[in-house]
């Protein structure tokens, strides 16, 4: 129904996200919550499931091409909104998420990711908003994906707004950890 990951647009090529694992619980509770629907559809609310995580790990792979190993410290936190017509068949579903990357370098060098991400997801397709990537070094930004995305069911971007530096060609975050 949906991609579980950012998709690539047809033009330029858009690097695996570290948040994939997130992208796949939202989806899997948009898909739990459109099963459900004539039991949901007896709520005079929207349903909402609320989900929070911290994940601690060492990361070999993403920064191996610069000789790095990379520390981790994910925080993940939000929720997924749910609505059904009075039929019981799915609308929509919003999922709204909070995270925090904390990484540091084998190099001693760290980076910190703030972002938050609301997709909207309907039958037409769905659409990003808000900060999916900010990570920020000591000599300030160093990869910024913000603003709004529109896509189709075949992940297709529609509709683009704002800045988006993985969509148009940034290919990694770890040479700010060469800086």
């Amino acid at each position: 129904m949906f991609a579980l990951s950012r998709p690539r647009s047809q033009d330029h090529s858009t690097p695996p996200r570290r948040g994939g694992r997130l992208v796949a619980v939202s989806a899997a509770l948009v898909a739990l919550f459109a099963l459900a629907g004539p039991a949901a559809a007896a709520e005079p609310h929207p349903d909402r499931i609320d989900f929070a995580y911290t994940n601690l790990f060492t990361d070999p792979d993403v920064c191996a091409a610069d000789g790095l190993v990379l520390d981790v410290v994910e925080r993940v936190s939000g929720f997924v909104v749910n609505w059904f017509a009075a039929d019981g068949t799915w609308v929509r579903s919003t999922v709204v998420v909070d995270i925090q990357f904390d990484l540091v370098a084998s190099n001693g060098a760290s980076l910190s990711e703030r972002d938050r991400i609301v997709r909207q997801f309907d039958t037409q397709g769905y659409r990003e908003l808000g900060l999916w990537e900010h990570v920020i070094g000591p000599n300030g930004v160093v990869v910024l994906d913000a603003g709004r995305l529109v896509f189709d069911l075949d992940g297709n971007v529609l509709f683009e707004a704002g800045r988006h530096d993985f969509l148009h060609g940034l290919s990694s975050f770890c040479p700010g950890f060469l800086e």
